[in-house]
């Protein structure tokens, strides 16, 4: 992803999250995030017994989305759509150190077993800054995708086979 939008991911502390519950219906919620620094995994610390868990819960990745930027002041909105799962107790560690490091108070939970870890992989994104033009209306100033920059076929990729 380009640095402005790396940048955007770091600087921000809260993201929607959305998901399909396992009756269909779909489910969205704000939460504390984190990410690695390459910004390609977003993290999420959160408890059993809401409905985001449901289907995260099976075990298996599901489908979800993630706004991250939604302040008038800022004028700036990264969307995603991508791959949610539970992160596996191999990950965990360094997906703690992250999260921990940017959402501190998230920390006193890290024992708790009603608590885990989500793993979110953007697989589709736009990223879109806004400003006013003289007249006061709010336009869109630049809007970059993945699709822009890496063709309406991409698919997220391991790392190492990642085109930018």
């Amino acid at each position: 992803m380009d640095n402005n939008i790396q940048n955007f991911v770091r600087e921000n502390r809260i993201a929607v999250f959305a998901v399909l519950r396992k009756d269909g219906a779909p489910h969205a919620a704000a939460l504390h995030m984190s990410a690695k620094d390459d910004v390609w995994e977003i993290y999420f610390f959160t408890e059993k017994k809401y409905w985001k868990s449901e289907a995260l819960l099976a075990g298996k990745p599901v489908p979800a989305t993630v706004v991250i930027g939604f302040s008038e002041a800022d004028m700036r909105t990264l969307q995603m759509d991508g791959v949610a799962e539970m992160v596996g107790d191999s990950a965990l560690p360094e997906v703690q150190k992250i999260h921990f490091g940017k959402i501190k108070k998230a920390e006193k939970y890290e024992h708790n077993p009603d608590m885990y870890f989500i793993r979110f992989i953007p697989a589709w994104w736009r990223y879109t800054v806004w400003e006013k033009d003289k007249e006061g209306k709010v336009v869109s100033k630049n809007s970059i995708s993945s699709e822009n920059m890496y063709g309406s076929n991409f698919l997220l990729k391991p790392k190492g086979d990642r085109q930018a």
